[in-house]
């Protein structure tokens, strides 16, 4: 996955959940969760392509296939981890902001120093307004120009990107697996687009492409509903409280959170 080449590793929680494997085993599952997290995809169900991964003969690995499969739920010839789909949304939403913000932070510079150079009074006798660059400023620097365009264009294509996606791809998927109509689905997705950023909607789609079972806009809409809270709170799903929340099933958990979100926006001004 290029834009996060580096993934968060819970030692503690992955201790807690590995103690009875083998080191052998914890190699092969450590490799397995990096190739996940490469491809930013549910693993294919094919044992050679496995055991390549894995580093082990075929029979080495079909002898350990079975401790490894608690890790992951086997679903359409998919190896699925719930555990990593998280981190890998929560990385890619985090890789959004970070480009939001460097967008606003390099917008802000250039707004100050066109002030500067339209104000010299303005200018601190530490930081005087520079002649050559103000002139440039003012005039227009073809160069800068150029490569801020090309920056602007890019996120513009991103941005656009997704949302063709969302109604060509998305769309047709959301309708196949739902009782409601085109029209429906599209009015949902406009309503999801005043709410959520295309690439976090897209995300949600994808996601439920390869993990859900059951109606995917129910599925897409808690994703993002919890992808809200997450960022509300700063704190990962999976840290917050987990202990009192054992064997409760996760559409229990989901509707709390939800439940919780709902109270929290209800109390605001």
């Amino acid at each position: 996955m290029a834009d996060t080449p580096w993934m968060p590793m819970w030692w503690a929680d992955y201790l807690a959940d590995t103690r009875h494997l083998s080191t052998e085993e914890h190699g092969a599952y450590m490799l397995l969760i990096g190739a996940y997290w490469m491809a930013g995809a549910p693993l294919v169900d094919d044992d050679k392509r496995l055991a390549r991964i894995t580093g082990l003969s075929l029979r080495k690995w079909k002898s350990i296939r079975p401790v490894l499969e608690e890790f992951f739920t086997i679903e359409q010839k998919k190896w699925i981890s719930k555990r990593i789909n998280d981190e890998l949304f929560d990385a890619k939403n985090k890789h959004l902001k970070r480009v939001e913000a460097g967008k606003k932070s390099r917008g802000l510079r250039g707004k100050s120093e066109q002030n500067q150079c339209q104000n010299p009074s303005n200018a601190t006798v530490e930081q005087p307004a520079n002649e050559e660059q103000c002139s440039s400023i003012t005039r227009g620097n073809p160069q800068s120009q150029s490569q801020s365009q090309e920056d602007n264009d890019k996120s513009s294509s991103s941005t656009d990107d997704d949302e063709m996606w969302i109604f060509e791809n998305g769309l047709k998927y959301l309708v196949a697996n739902s009782p409601d109509n085109e029209q429906q689905v599209t009015s949902t997705l406009r309503e999801w687009l005043k709410i959520h950023d295309p690439g976090s909607i897209r995300q949600a789609i994808e996601t439920a492409q390869v993990s859900c079972n059951g109606r995917p806009i129910n599925y897409c809409l808690r994703v993002l509903q919890n992808r809200r809270a997450e960022q509300a709170s700063g704190v990962p799903r999976y840290r917050q409280a987990t202990p009192q929340l054992s064997g409760k099933t996760l559409a229990e958990r989901m509707k709390e959170l939800e439940e919780s979100q709902q109270q929290q926006e209800g109390g605001q001004c």
